[in-house]
């Protein structure tokens, strides 16, 4: 079946996702820009089109990605390909100045780290010499290397040596080739009509009221623990703990990026400082890395 838009702003919605932020440069790949792209996808300013060819392309002159016809979204490998696709959007939008060998290098790192959370047992004897084997294999020690996809790596900048490296390796596959390195992604922007900009705008707004729904119950939630009675200080305590333990595996790696050390400016990690004894935070936390569900 095709990939039409319904599909790719589906694969955008993985929860998974909100594990992966990285930057690569001037490329920033993390939840919010992949949600910007769903948002000008569901909106029509980028065109989602169905191609005959072996390989997906997004074309930044005319903000229209193409897939590949009969491809399955269930498939890891085409889940991947599309958020590799979608990373490319992220540039065009932001209008990045960067080279297109190291717009393919983040494209295929982000790619790669959403496959190793698709599929974490992935495992593969790469075969030296081989284009895109090599491309993989360092591809994927990168993500290994950095954390990209882990608590530990949340937040990463890729080096400009590290990308660099990843971007010469593209350019020995058959497809890109012909790219020089000095050759420069025609990063434009994407524009919208006016009745895009509704839908672009509805989106937004939708998003930002999920958004804020959940960060008021957890502000109340540890509120909770300083200003109620006894029983309903221990009782917000423990629906905390308790929350920190049960939520997906993304959510807890952003959480745990605010709460462990504090940020100014951040309401959340300012008020979980001072709210709890080093103990109580220690257990807290303690909850938010403890094994979760992938989401």
């Amino acid at each position: 079946m095709a990939i039409g838009k319904d599909e790719v702003v589906e694969v955008l919605a993985d929860l998974r996702i909100r594990s992966i932020r990285f930057s690569a440069g001037p490329i920033h790949v993390n939840v919010d820009e992949y949600n910007r792209v769903a948002d000008f996808i569901d909106s029509g300013a980028v065109k989602v089109k169905s191609t005959k060819q072996s390989f997906n392309r997004y074309i930044p002159e005319t903000n229209t990605l193409f897939l590949k016809d009969g491809d399955s979204r269930n498939d890891f490998n085409v889940r991947s390909g599309v958020l590799h696709e979608c990373t490319h959007v992220i540039a065009d939008i932001n209008k990045v100045q960067v080279s297109r060998l190291n717009d393919e290098a983040t494209a295929y790192l982000a790619q790669f780290s959403f496959f190793k959370l698709l599929n974490p047992s992935f495992s593969k004897a790469w075969i030296r010499g081989d284009p895109m084997d090599d491309l993989m294999r360092v591809g994927f020690n990168l993500v290994t290397d950095y954390g990209l996809g882990q608590p530990t790596g949340f937040g990463a900048r890729i080096s400009s040596t590290d990308i660099g490296n990843l971007g010469f390796l593209v350019q020995k596959l058959p497809g890109y080739s012909h790219i020089k390195r000095e050759d420069q992604l025609a990063a434009d922007g994407v524009a919208l009509t006016e009745i895009q900009s509704v839908a672009h705008h509805a989106n937004q707004i939708a998003r930002l009221a999920d958004k804020t729904k959940y960060e008021i119950w957890l502000l109340s939630t540890v509120n909770a623990t300083q200003t109620g009675s006894g029983a309903q200080k221990s009782l917000a305590y423990q629906s905390l703990r308790q929350h920190f333990f049960m939520v997906y595996q993304p959510v807890a790696t952003v959480l745990l990026h605010r709460l462990s050390a504090i940020k100014k400016g951040d309401p959340l990690s300012e008020r979980f400082d001072s709210a709890f004894t080093a103990q109580e935070k220690f257990q807290l936390l303690d909850a938010l890395r403890a094994p979760k569900p992938p989401g």
